[in-house]
């Protein structure tokens, strides 16, 4: 397959993995382009708990 300029690379991960939590870093890396990092923060509406 032939990713070109502004093509989206979307992925998942398998049921059995750990939930993604703030502070954690999502990378995606593909061979011979480059890798992309991601840090995880916590949704606006996370930080305000109404309870």
């Amino acid at each position: 397959m032939t990713l070109h300029p502004g093509d989206l690379v979307l992925t998942g991960f398998p049921a059995e993995c750990a939930r993604i939590q703030p502070g954690d870093t999502v990378t995606c890396r593909v061979e011979g382009i480059g890798e992309l990092s991601n840090p995880v923060k916590a949704a606006s509406w996370e930080k305000h708990s109404l309870v």
